[in-house]
């Protein structure tokens, strides 16, 4: 009869946990059937990091809000906060993955032409990153912008500021080019008319 009555509480106990256990695992099938469930923290990253870019290049930095971008990467302004800090780290964390992604794909053999080539795919955000609507205190030098002033390195410094001013207008020309045929045409002038510069 104790015995009996044990068993009795051994089920009485376990019953209930199994059911738990049932309506937890059919819970989280309906949740992941309807495409919500837990994502992981460099998914989450990602998702912010393309809204962002598409937000900034869409209005820019000033007119672009937080609550825009979470939207658009359907995400919370705690995961940005969390991940990025503010607007200011978020934009800044945009352009590093553009700079990043354009010194690698430049060759200082072919400087000029091989960097109009890398910026032309980024050029929705690179409009921005080199307008004056950014964060204070940034800059957009290092790796290959910085390697653009080597080109202007005549020792005559009204050729350098030619050359610089040439090589500048020609990024926004490869930014406004519809094509990559059109960035290696600009490529090619600016080329010719360093040439002429360093040789006059």
């Amino acid at each position: 009869m104790t015995g009996r009555w044990w068993g009795c509480r051994v089920y009485a106990f376990l019953i209930p946990q199994l059911l738990w256990c049932v309506l937890g695992m059919v819970t989280v099938v309906a949740v992941t059937r309807k495409g919500v469930g837990w994502s992981s923290t460099a998914g989450v990253q990602r998702r912010i990091l393309d809204a962002a870019r598409r937000v900034f290049a869409r209005r820019g930095y000033a007119d672009a809000t937080v609550a825009e971008i979470v939207a658009e990467a359907e995400s919370s302004v705690g995961s940005v906060y969390h991940h990025f800090g503010d607007k200011d780290g978020l934009f800044n964390a945009v352009a590093d993955e553009i700079r990043d992604d354009v010194n690698g794909h430049v060759d200082p053999d072919r400087l000029v032409h091989s960097y109009l080539r890398a910026v032309w795919p980024h050029r929705d955000i690179m409009r921005v990153l080199m307008s004056p609507d950014t964060p204070t205190r940034f800059s957009l030098r290092g790796g290959a912008y910085d390697m653009l002033s080597k080109v202007a390195s005549t020792g005559n410094q009204r050729a350098d500021r030619v050359i610089t001013a040439m090589v500048l207008e020609a990024v926004q020309m490869a930014l406004e080019s519809d094509s990559v045929y059109e960035v290696d045409s600009v490529a090619d002038d600016v080329a010719h008319w360093v040439d002429v510069v360093r040789e006059a």
